[in-house]
C-alpha cells in the first residue's frame, strides 16, 4: 500500500456535480486544502501546475520515465509534490471521471493507497447535463447562456443517459474496492446544504455530512465550520432552464428522464 505523507482526500465526481462549492466549504474549515478549480490531471499545457508538465520534465531528466509503469509512479510523486505546498494538514484532489480515463491505472493505484475517497453525486442527471451544456456554451460564446434550447431531443436523451451510466460505473468501481467506511463516503449534491432559509438559500454543509467527514478525517464536526462564500440559491426547474420544455417532454421516450424533468 502506498502511504501518502499526509492524509489525502480524493473527490470523485462528474462535471457540474457541486465539486466547486464543496471544495470551498472544506477549505474554509482550515483542516483541508483543495487545489483551486484548475484540474491538475487534465492535459492542458498552459497550466504550469499540471501532471503532464511534471511528467514531461521528468522524461527530459530520465527518458525511461516515458514508460507507463514509471508514469504511474510519477503520478503519486506529483501529488506529493503538490501536497507539500498545501498549508493545511489534509490534502485534497478533485479528479473527474473522465480524467481517470486519461490517467491509466490511477484509480486502482489510489484504491491501493491510504487515501480517502469522497464520491459526490448529482442525482438529478438532467440538471447536471443541462448545466454542463450551458457552461460549455458560455465558454464558447464568452457570454452567459441563461436557458437551453434543445434542438435534438434524441441527443439530449443520450447525453443524460451517458451521464447516468458513467456515474453508476464509478459507483460500482468504488464499491468493488471494498474500502472500510472510514475511507469512502458518498454525498448527494442535492443534500449538501444543512438548511435553506426562507429565501431558499444556504451556506453551511449538511450536519450529517459534516459529522461523516469529521469522523473520516479526524477534525471538527461542527457543520458551521464548513461554510461556503458561494450562496446556494433555490435551483431553477427544468421548465425554467429549457426553453422548449413542452416540446422536449412530448418527444422524450425515457420515463426516468421525464420524471427528473418535472423536479
Amino acid at each position: 500500500m502506498h502511504i501518502f505523507p499526509k492524509k489525502t482526500v480524493v473527490m470523485v465526481a462528474h462535471r457540474r456535480s457541486g465539486t466547486t462549492v464543496l471544495k470551498d466549504m472544506l477549505r474554509v474549515s482550515g483542516e483541508i486544502y483543495f487545489e483551486g478549480d484548475h484540474e491538475v490531471f487534465r492535459p492542458v499545457v498552459s497550466n504550469p501546475r499540471n501532471f503532464y508538465n511534471f511528467w514531461h520534465a521528468a522524461v527530459l531528466e530520465k527518458p525511461e520515465n516515458l514508460y507507463a509503469a514509471n508514469r504511474h509512479r510519477l503520478m503519486f510523486d506529483f501529488m506529493e509534490h503538490e501536497m507539500a505546498r498545501y498549508p493545511a494538514p489534509i490534502a485534497g484532489f478533485d479528479i473527474k471521471y473522465y480524467q481517470f480515463s486519461q490517467c491509466g491505472s490511477l484509480f486502482d493505484m489510489l484504491g491501493a493507497s491510504d487515501c480517502v475517497f469522497l464520491h459526490l453525486i448529482r442525482t438529478n442527471a438532467v440538471k447536471g447535463y443541462v448545466s454542463d451544456v450551458l457552461l460549455a456554451q458560455t465558454r464558447k460564446t464568452g457570454a452567459p447562456v441563461p436557458v437551453l434550447n434543445v434542438e435534438d431531443v434524441a441527443e439530449f436523451e443520450k447525453g443524460v443517459r451517458d451521464r447516468v451510466r458513467v456515474t453508476e460505473q464509478y459507483s460500482r468501481r468504488l464499491k468493488a474496492l471494498n474500502l472500510p467506511p472510514e475511507r469512502l463516503a458518498s454525498f448527494e449534491y442535492e443534500n449538501l446544504f444543512s438548511a435553506l432559509d426562507e429565501g431558499g438559500s444556504g451556506q453551511s454543509l449538511n450536519a450529517e455530512y459534516a459529522e461523516r467527514l469529521s469522523s473520516m478525517l479526524g477534525c471538527n464536526s461542527d457543520a458551521q465550520n464548513y461554510r461556503t462564500t458561494r450562496k446556494k440559491e433555490n435551483a431553477p426547474t427544468c421548465r425554467d432552464i429549457i426553453e422548449n420544455f413542452d416540446d422536449v417532454m412530448a418527444q422524450l421516450t425515457d420515463e426516468d428522464i421525464k420524471q427528473q424533468m418535472l423536479l
